[in-house]
């Protein structure tokens, strides 16, 4: 189903609920994906709680459209990862690099690609969903839920946990340095950055387009960020089968590839 005919089921307030997205017509109307599949992007990914005949675990908001999965978000999101550049150890290398605890959950950050979930765990099959970087506009609802508009005036009711507010903040930031630290490689590489025009969403709108961020963010930040993401990548290719041999030549292979990335970046 279009993301077009998806809003044409909307409410007559503008607006849909759970127990809108839920309803059994809903079933009859929107397709039903049964494969594994790639979500390059979406809107929400909402885990889809009544039992059914169809075994729905899934129903996948995206900007082109609508359908149901047999799939759990945990599984569709993981799907992607296997098969994206970036994987969740970028995400380790930020935690580090802001010191939070390391029992502080995070969500997906790949610098403006965004994906926040709203119940549950991040690790739990499932957890809703939701890309901040297509969210035009964030609205308080009653108790502890939130109204999400994105494009094509799809308006989304969600429930969200009660530090909701602290966990943006802290993901907005994440944001803002790996931004700032993509600026750093692409200043040096010779790219004008100014080229690469980031969508309008509420992570932009919440820094101010990095004026206030950018106060926040340091140089340190940003050099032990990188720094990190290249011990991740030393470490996975030291255990990589094929290197596996020569990297037992040394007492500690990741330490000296580690250095003599650093000396690179010395005048020595």
């Amino acid at each position: 189903m279009s993301i077009q005919e998806f809003v044409r089921l909307c409410p007559k307030e503008g607006v849909f609920c759970p127990a809108d997205l839920f309803a059994a017509r809903m079933r009859r109307v929107i397709p039903v994906h049964r494969a594994s599949e790639f979500i390059g992007d979406f809107y929400v990914l909402l885990n889809y709680p009544l039992h059914n005949p169809q075994r729905i675990k899934t129903l996948a908001i995206t900007p082109e459209e609508v359908f149901f999965s047999t799939q759990t978000t945990k599984s569709l999101l993981h799907y992607r990862m296997r098969n994206t550049i970036f994987d969740i150890s970028l995400i380790r290398c930020l935690k580090k690099t802001i010191e939070l605890p390391i029992n502080r959950e995070l969500s997906l950050c790949f610098g403006n690609w965004v994906a926040m979930h709203l119940s549950g765990v991040s690790s739990s099959k499932c957890a809703n969903w939701v890309a901040l970087h297509h969210v035009i506009k964030m609205t308080k609802g009653q108790g502890s839920s939130c109204i999400f508009s994105f494009r094509y005036q799809v308006r989304v009711k969600l429930p969200v946990q009660e530090n909701f507010e602290q966990r943006f903040e802290t993901i907005c930031l994440m944001s803002a340095i790996e931004i700032e630290a993509l600026h750093c490689v692409y200043q040096e590489a010779g790219i004008d950055d100014h080229l690469l025009l980031l969508e309008s969403n509420v992570l932009r709108q919440y820094d101010h387009h990095f004026d206030n961020m950018q106060e926040l963010v340091s140089a340190r930040q940003i050099g032990q960020f990188l720094e990190l993401f290249d011990l991740i990548a030393i470490n996975k290719i030291c255990h990589q089968p094929e290197f596996e041999e020569a990297s037992q030549m040394f007492e500690d292979s990741e330490y000296y590839f580690a250095t003599k990335l650093k000396r690179r970046r010395s005048f020595n």
